[in-house]
């Protein structure tokens, strides 16, 4: 082998000695270790402002209160009224509370919206309204003859007028009514009476009502008995059995077709005319059992709309309830029949047709 092969392989060996003592050195010899890098807690910079910066936003309103006034004793109708209250709440999303008065109602923050339900009475509800300017408050008429004077009503007041007729309109549409519902005439009236009203004034008021669709409403063919019959069951009886002695009572008289049902008869009384054959109309309410309901609804128009609207002061100052008349059996009642009961209510609401003489 030459000098020069030789030379060149031991500086070859040379190299690769070296190589691998620096290589060992790195192994045995570690490098000393990173500490993380300490954190310094500092205030957040401030965002500059430009000139179109948006405005800070406002803070977050609190819920909307909606507060039923029902008092101890209230009625049956006002506990289904506050029951339309709060399902009415719910579906505009606002939050319902129940108190007993107007003082406990003044208690509550914020107040939105208030309903002041019988037997609280009106003016006192405006009364209240007026103490309250920033709420808007619903209060409760009987019927017409409790509506105040537009203009006694503030602006941020609406009167229900939960039934749109006075007892005298109410029997005359009574008898109205029950002829409807009997082809020959032979219509009857099983009922309370209201306060301050007596029998004798509540069959004048019925067969007027009677008479003003049919005359003298005496049948075409035997018996000719004079129609229509009434039989009154006291004020605040809901005995069972006393009202199924009333209806008896009552056939007993003449051989109805169709009985009017005022007041809160048993269930029972209703499955009792059906198995005579008699048609049943009832007031009071929606009622399947009956054939027809014949009633006011006040919440038949203060639906979601409506509440939207109430609070955002666009209602009228006097609502009046809405009309239903429900057939259960189309063939007690048409619909053209149910179109000639609400004319009648638009007519006497008018004064263009007098219950009295």
């Amino acid at each position: 082998m030459s000098r020069f092969w030789t030379t060149f392989i031991r500086s070859l060996l040379g190299l690769w000695v070296w190589g691998m003592l620096a290589a060992c050195g790195r192994a045995v010899v570690p490098s000393a270790t990173a500490l993380p890098t300490p954190v310094v807690l500092t205030a957040a910079p401030k965002p500059s402002v430009s000139a179109t910066a948006s405005p800070p936003a406002s803070p977050t309103a609190p819920p909307a209160a909606w507060v039923v006034v029902l008092p101890e004793g209230a009625s049956a109708d006002a506990r289904a009224w506050a029951e339309g209250t709060r399902a009415w709440a719910e579906a505009a999303g606002l939050r319902w509370v129940t108190v007993p008065d107007l003082d406990a109602a003044s208690a509550q923050a914020p107040v939105t919206g208030l309903v002041a339900l019988p037997p609280v009475e009106v003016r006192a509800a405006l009364g209240w309204a007026v103490a309250h300017p920033e709420a808007r408050v619903l209060a409760w008429a009987a019927g017409p003859d409790a509506l105040p004077p537009t203009e006694d009503i503030p602006p941020n007041a609406t009167v229900v007028v939960a039934e749109p007729l006075t007892w005298e309109q109410r029997f005359f549409l009574a008898g109205y009514t029950a002829v409807l519902a009997a082809p020959n005439w032979r219509a009857g009236l099983l009922y309370t009476s209201p306060p301050g009203y007596g029998a004798a004034a509540i069959m004048e008021v019925f067969a007027r009502g009677a008479q003003f669709w049919c005359g003298p409403c005496v049948p075409a063919y035997p018996p000719m008995v004079a129609y229509p019959f009434a039989v009154e069951v006291p004020p605040g009886v809901t005995d069972p059995a006393a009202w199924q002695d009333a209806a008896r009572n009552l056939l007993a008289q003449a051989p109805l077709e169709a009985v009017y049902l005022r007041g809160e008869p048993a269930a029972a009384t209703v499955a009792w005319f059906h198995e005579q054959g008699v048609t049943v109309i009832w007031d009071g309410g929606p009622n399947p059992d009956a054939d027809v309901a014949v009633y006011a609804d006040p919440w038949r128009d203060l639906d979601a709309d409506w509440a939207t609207a109430w609070l955002a002061g666009e209602a009228p100052r006097v609502q009046w309830a809405a009309w239903v008349v429900e057939a259960a059996n189309p063939d007690a009642f048409s619909p053209g029949r149910a179109r000639l009961v609400h004319d009648l209510v638009a007519a006497l609401r008018e004064g263009r047709v007098a219950p009295t003489p």
